[in-house]
């Protein structure tokens, strides 16, 4: 067996060992009897494992824990451990029969599916994006992201829920899935929820019969049918903004280019005016000037005298 197989006393006492154990770690029978099966684990691990390991030992329930564990050359790798208990007929435990398995690759691909899935959500953060999934009876399957704001509520605690149950009173966010689920191939709509602007691609997800996979991506066969929706809603509350400054700035720009024009043009017919005005009025006024310069000239009295140089 690939298996390291090992059995220990009611106690917990290690009393035998498959030859596998032995070739894997590469200690002795000497080295491993007892309490001699800790040597190879990793000692950080081995906090939480003495503590299973005791509690299956007082309780008899099942005992399973994840570990590194040492190879002979020293290279560590990842086990898990899990051991249950023999019983008499009367369910005294008799002995423990425990088995070590190998679950390096297992675990590796579970922290690469792990990091792959904090780095699109860090991608998805940070372009205020969040990618959901309903069924096709519009019960969420999926939440990821952080761009819809929930009102505090965790995305967990969401699945499972009914699309208009997880965002109430928001029809025009719920009614394109409808039109998804009856047929249509991809709806796109903006909608306000809690104050801020959503645009969302809502592509159905179709399954084939006979197939155990469901695909976005082939539009589906003729033997297939919608399976739910996938939606993608982006948060462009920011360009919203934006496009609405702008559209403000716009208006400010014609309305000062009118105030300018007019102005302008205020400016032209005030220029136009005088000049007209002083045309107009420069006749009646040089003769009477001329007629109080002859005025002037003759035989007046003191009054009179004063009177025609005010006239002047």
């Amino acid at each position: 067996m690939p298996q390291l197989i090992w059995t220990t006393t009611p106690e917990g006492y290690h009393d035998w060992y498959s030859d596998r154990w032995y070739e894997y770690t590469g200690t002795s029978p000497h080295e491993s009897a007892g309490e001699g099966w800790r040597n190879p684990f990793h000692p950080d691990d081995l906090v939480i494992a003495n503590k299973r390991w005791a509690h299956s030992l007082k309780t008899g329930e099942p005992y399973n824990v994840e570990y590194r564990c040492r190879r002979h050359d020293g290279a560590w790798n990842w086990m898990l451990g899990s051991a249950l208990p023999l019983r008499d007929p009367d369910g005294t435990i008799r002995r423990w029969i425990g088995s070590c398995t190998l679950i390096e690759e297992q675990v590796q691909a579970r922290v690469s599916t792990r990091k792959t899935k904090d780095q699109l959500q860090r991608v998805m953060n940070h372009a205020a994006i969040t990618l959901w999934q309903v069924d096709n009876t519009q019960r969420l399957t999926l939440l990821e992201g952080r761009a819809i704001q929930t009102g505090g509520v965790d995305n967990k605690e969401l699945i499972g829920k009914l699309l208009s149950e997880a965002f109430p009173s928001q029809r025009d966010f719920t009614s394109p899935v409808e039109r998804v689920l009856n047929g249509e191939k991809e709806v796109i709509s903006e909608v306000l929820i809690n104050d801020r602007f959503y645009k969302t691609s809502y592509l159905p997800l179709y399954n084939d019969p006979g197939s155990e996979f469901s695909s976005i991506t082939s539009g589906g066969s003729k033997n297939s049918v919608v399976d739910g929706v996938i939606g993608v809603s982006m948060d462009i509350t920011d360009k919203k903004n934006q496009e609405h400054e702008l559209a403000e700035k716009a208006e400010e720009n014609v309305r000062l280019l009118a105030q300018e024009s007019a102005a302008k043009e205020a400016s032209r017919l005030k220029s136009q005016f005088l000049a007209n005005m002083s045309h107009e009025i420069r006749t009646p006024i040089a003769g009477v000037i001329g007629m109080s310069e002859i005025l002037l000239d003759s035989t007046l009295n003191a009054e009179q005298q004063e009177y025609a140089e005010n006239i002047q």
